[in-house]
């Protein structure tokens, strides 16, 4: 596995992108500076959960598999292919105790408990470890030891039992994941622009709110209590003010909370605004994260700011800004990468509070508009129109197009 170390030198300073006070990695790939040479930081979080994902998918596949791959006598090549062989070794170099020291308040995914399971009961973790020093014999116990490994695999997958507790684990899932794209919808509906706001709150190395989570939980109370009484004070504008009209309440927000071995308890932030009202998606998300570094936590916190990152265009998939109605390219990366982005850990590590606690929060439902109220229809965009036929005109005596207005193509519900 790659593990790139940095001096605290090399860690990013203070900035509106990374709020860090302190030399601390954060849980991402990005480039950094070593000694007069660019390379590429991986955190040895972010390896543990690729390499989570890379054991769900792997499982997968061998359950895929036919029952001649499990048949004596074959090469291990024979059996998976060289691909799949590659992938089996590659399943193997994290040791369950490595994993346990990674992921320590972490429930992983019922196959990668699976595959632990029946690599551990072969022995599996301490015949790769002993690498290429193996002789004739011990390779062919080696290749029996993984048969027998793939036999218990496909055996365990078909138990009642587990398939029941498969199927809980991606129920869940499936309904936070699409209760977080109905709310986004529904917020749509309401307004025919969002403004997105996304940050990520975390806390600085030693503080001991990053791994206790009754303290963590009293700073995300905090920090949604501030977005939904102070910042619309915040935001308001001068001319509002001046007038003393009443603040408008933000219009909805998702906090999905997650723990990292780097990071500790971390929150990411997603925040709608009414897009008639508010413009500046910068300012806002760096209002957000000053007031959480400097007065929510006194110091101790530290942020990303993904809109900040989208504005310079290191935010690959920009999905944060202003996003219109019927901008169904933004609004997919929006609903794909930007909302969901909070509940893709509980996907193949789920964290463990103790408690009943939610790790996935929502602001309050928007409220329907008033059919009563007048007002000019919305006028659809031109690319949105579809020809329906061509009309003869006998006084004219020429062709006509006839237009109808047809819905905008909404971003699929199902996941």
């Amino acid at each position: 596995m790659i593990n790139f170390t940095a001096t605290p030198s090399s860690c990013p300073s203070s900035s509106p992108l990374f709020g860090d006070k302190r030399s601390l990695c954060i849980s991402m790939i990005y480039h950094d500076t070593f000694n007069g040479k660019e390379c590429l930081r991986i955190p040895s979080g972010f390896q543990t959960a690729k390499h989570i994902e890379d054991i769900v998918d792997l499982t997968r596949d061998l359950l895929a598999e036919g029952p001649s791959h499990c048949a004596p006598g074959k090469s291990p090549v024979q059996r998976f292919g060289s691909k799949l062989e590659q992938r089996i070794q590659r399943a193997l170099w994290l040791t369950p105790q490595q994993l346990q020291e990674n992921l320590p308040k972490h429930r992983l995914h019922p196959y990668v408990e699976l595959f632990i399971q029946c690599a551990a009961r072969e022995r599996l973790f301490d015949w790769r470890a002993l690498g290429k020093a193996l002789s004739q014999a011990e390779r062919k116990e080696y290749a029996a030891a993984r048969q027998r490994m793939l036999s218990a695999l496909r055996s365990g997958a078909r138990e009642p039992a587990f398939r029941k507790t498969v199927k809980f684990h991606q129920d869940k899932v499936r309904r936070n994941l699409t209760c977080v794209r109905r709310y986004t919808d529904a917020q749509f509906r309401r307004h025919s622009r969002l403004l997105v706001i996304r940050v990520d709150c975390m806390f600085v190395e030693g503080f001991s709110p990053a791994h206790d989570w009754i303290q963590a939980r009293a700073y995300r109370e905090a920090l949604i209590k501030y977005l939904n009484r102070d910042l619309p004070k915040v935001i308001q504008s001068q001319k509002d003010r001046d007038a003393k009209k009443k603040p408008e309440p933000i219009t909805g927000y998702i906090i999905g909370t997650e723990y990292g071995i780097e990071t500790g308890w971390h929150f990411h932030v997603t925040l709608f605004l009414n897009g008639d009202d508010h413009q500046n998606h910068v300012g806002i998300a760096s209002t957000i994260c000053r007031t959480w570094m400097n007065e929510l936590t006194s110091g101790n916190g530290r942020y990303y700011n993904c809109n900040h990152a989208a504005k310079i265009g290191t935010y690959d998939k920009v999905g944060v800004g202003m996003v219109h109605r019927h901008d169904t390219v933004t609004r997919e990366i929006l609903s794909s990468v930007v909302t969901r982005y909070g509940c893709k850990g509980c996907y193949y590590a789920e964290a463990q509070t103790g408690t009943k606690d939610r790790l996935l929060n929502k602001g309050g439902w928007p409220k329907a508009k008033d059919p009563k109220k007048g007002g000019r229809p919305e006028k659809p965009p031109q690319m949105q129109r579809r020809l329906l036929t061509h009309m003869f005109s006998e006084k004219k005596k020429r062709f006509f197009p006839i237009w109808v207005p047809s819905e905008p193509v909404q971003p699929p519900v199902g996941y």
